[in-house]
């Protein structure tokens, strides 16, 4: 079988779209047909991502958003509806590692660990109380998020991401529970190790605490292509299509049945 998903006629919410893995999921869904508002805090990356889409032949339209703000993510919705006349899907992707300060606990500080969390969990929890009432009176809607495999086994690195992350996956199973009777999909996608320019401040911490497993890694792609090699199954990275493919998939009519769960894009490196 080889499914070639159709959006035509459909709507989405992507928020953190303006770039990186974000990015690539709202210009996935726009050459899937799909008309996508592009939602992000960053306006010039944001406008230039729906410039791309347009310039490929998709629709796209740019929102500012700020997750941390309920009313901002609230105007978000009330746009989106004004734009497209109805929302079909909302796609939570809006989020942030943070500084990577490597272990003890005692290195970690309360404002990273707040700032995660307002992004990371409180910012999903806005958006899917702005558009709940909205599914719940149409009759229908697909919500996903965005976790990590450090949701599931922790990285001592990123503690407070990890168990933020581990809130969403959490979030999302909970809520799917509450909405599956509406008829309104909720999953979850986890991402494993895909490079994104974060890496590039990150790669001197993780050489400096595991000299042996990074000293052939000169930069940050080449510390994302050493985790893959020598954690993941496959032995190869994961790209920011690996993910969007999974994206498209979950909110797709092939996955109607498919609700509560968080799927790995890892290669392999999580097994649960």
């Amino acid at each position: 079988m080889n499914i070639k998903f159709d959006y035509n006629g459909k709507n989405v919410i992507v928020t953190g779209s303006a770039k990186g893995i974000g990015k690539e999921i709202a210009m996935a869904y726009a050459k899937a047909g799909a008309q996508v508002v592009v939602a992000d805090v960053c306006e010039k990356e944001g406008r230039q991502t729906v410039e791309e889409i347009r310039v490929k032949g998709g629709t796209a339209d740019f929102v500012r958003t700020d997750v941390t703000e309920e009313q901002s993510v609230i105007k978000l919705v009330d746009e989106a509806l004004r734009l497209l006349g109805r929302i079909d899907i909302m796609v939570n992707n809006a989020g942030v590692v943070g500084r990577i300060k490597g272990d003890p606990l005692t290195a970690l500080d309360t404002a990273d660990w707040d700032r995660s969390y307002q992004i990371n969990l409180r910012g999903v929890f806005y958006c899917c109380k702005a558009i709940y009432p909205i599914f719940v009176n149409q009759g229908f809607g697909n919500i996903l998020t965005t976790a990590s495999v450090a949701g599931k086994t922790g990285a001592p690195e990123i503690i407070e991401y990890s168990a933020i992350k581990a809130g969403v996956i959490n979030f999302t199973q909970t809520l799917s529970r509450e909405l599956g009777s509406k008829n309104i999909n909720v999953n979850c996608i986890c991402p494993g190790f895909v490079y994104t320019p974060l890496y590039e401040a990150a790669a001197p911490t993780y050489k400096e605490k595991y000299p042996q497993m990074f000293k052939n890694a000169k930069d940050g792609k080449g510390v994302v292509d050493e985790f893959s090699r020598q954690l993941c199954a496959l032995k190869r990275a994961q790209t920011p299509a690996d993910v969007a493919n999974a994206a498209l998939f979950l909110t797709s009519g092939e996955a109607g049945n498919i609700t509560g769960q968080a799927l790995n894009i890892c290669g392999g490196c999580e097994f649960r």
